[in-house]
């Protein structure tokens, strides 16, 4: 008889061991707490909430999810399409190949500068004919 995880080929040699299979647990294979949560000391204050986070920048995305604000805008005329966080509106930009948004960076809608910037790079796309 083959020992465990091993089994018999067709004609009754051994062939080699069997892999395991494993399966993974919904919850990650682990109980209790995360093991950061003493970390976590950026809460959410909206009613009901009570996330927490170990930076404050994850805190204030967060909030955006309540309050439906969404900062960054595609500064396109034609398009004005905007997102809760800036690498969303920079995967966004690819749509628009015509335009040169390498140069923009989140500090530029900190300081209303996105059209400023994106014109300099293809003015003729940001007239609002």
């Amino acid at each position: 008889m083959p020992e465990t995880g091993e089994q018999l080929g067709e004609k009754g040699e051994q062939s080699a061991p069997l892999k395991k299979s494993r399966t993974k647990r919904c919850d990650g294979g682990r109980q209790g707490p995360p093991l950061d949560e003493a970390k976590r000391v950026y809460k959410c204050d909206h009613q009901g909430c009570g996330k927490a986070f170990a930076r404050p920048s994850a805190l204030t995305t967060h909030k955006r999810s309540h309050s439906k604000e969404k900062p960054f805008v595609c500064p396109l005329p034609t398009c004005r399409r905007a997102f809760t966080v800036f690498s969303n509106l920079k995967r966004h930009t690819k749509i628009h190949p015509e335009v040169d948004y390498s140069g923009v960076t989140s500090a530029d809608y900190e300081t209303n500068r996105i059209q400023e910037v994106v014109e300099v790079a293809s003015p003729s796309l940001l007239s609002k004919e």
